[in-house]
């Protein structure tokens, strides 16, 4: 299937000559981790930076402006320092541009200066307050316990070594008397541990979506991924957002759902169905003559219910 769209809106260009472009200026180890990126399922390209030809606004102008406060940065504190005020500049910069392109609001570049110092001390003095906690939904036992009498629950996990290699992902459907009525088990391309736990959360809501599931209880030993499915928004790198997104937009369809974080040891039986299909290299799916070893880690857990 082609993941890519024919053409970037707002531009004009097909994709591949958009590409073409791409490639002429940047090198190739830099296209490829672009190339990572995932659209979601009802997202596109767009062409979103454009140049400047008027001369109104351009990126030298907000500069020359803030010049004096990176050299006087440099002059009065560490490295360190310089770094943090040289990103927050650049970040400036990128709003700025960013309000021109799609709110077509003319940055004031005498402004921008004055902000990007607000903005960096606020941060600042944020770094010394005591961090609030993330409240998720969270279970003290270390055993999986079963869903509500008219919900099935999905556990699902991830197997990853490195992002030069496939990462695998498993899924364990089972309803409240703990019987198991499926399994599957895929693998997927991932650039990070984080995006994999993701690709995994996806797989199980396409699942239960596919298999007409209305009422679901979705659990996961990822804690980053489980805060933002639960609303801690920047929980995750902006590459895992997509991925997320999609299943949120799937979860809307769903009557009733719920997204539960566990230790590892609730979920040793995705982790293990994981595990197995990274060192066995398949995908696999059975609703029934499950393996035995599955089989005997399945009554295992009955017996704690």
């Amino acid at each position: 299937m082609d993941c890519y769209p024919k053409r970037v809106h707002g531009s004009g260009m097909t994709f591949v000559k958009v590409w073409k472009l791409i490639k002429s200026f940047m090198c190739g180890k830099l296209v490829m981790e672009i190339l990572k990126i995932r659209i979601p399922f009802n997202g596109e390209d767009k062409l979103r930076w454009e140049a400047s030809s008027n001369g109104h606004f351009t990126v030298k102008s907000i500069w020359i402006k803030i010049d004096d406060i990176l050299f006087n940065t440099i002059s009065n504190s560490d490295l360190h320092q310089w770094y943090e005020t040289a990103a927050f500049c650049m970040w400036s910069i990128w709003k700025a541009r960013c309000a021109k392109s799609f709110d077509n609001v003319q940055p004031n570049a005498n402004n921008i200066p004055s902000t990007t110092m607000v903005h960096m001390n606020d941060w600042r003095s944020a770094q010394l307050a005591q961090p609030s906690a993330v409240h998720v939904l969270t279970q003290p036992q270390h055993y999986w316990t079963p869903p509500d009498n008219d919900c099935m629950k999905l556990n699902f996990d991830v197997s990853f070594v490195d992002n030069n290699a496939f990462s695998s992902w498993a899924l364990i459907s089972r309803n409240s008397a703990g019987d198991c009525d499926g399994l599957r088990g895929g693998a997927a391309h991932a650039i990070d541990p984080e995006q994999a736990e993701a690709q995994a959360l996806l797989e199980a809501v396409l699942w239960a979506k596919q298999k007409g599931l209305t009422k679901l209880q979705l659990e996961g030993d990822c804690l980053n991924v489980i805060s933002v499915v639960n609303g801690s928004l920047t929980a995750v790198k902006w590459t895992t957002h997509n991925l997320i997104k999609d299943a949120l937009d799937i979860l809307s369809s769903f009557s009733f759902w719920s997204c539960t974080y566990v230790h590892r040891d609730a979920n040793h039986i995705a982790d293990s169905l994981a595990k197995f299909a990274r060192s066995q290299i398949i995908c696999f799916q059975y609703y029934n003559d499950f393996p035995a070893w599955i089989q005997t880690l399945i009554q295992q857990d009955k017996t704690l219910i």
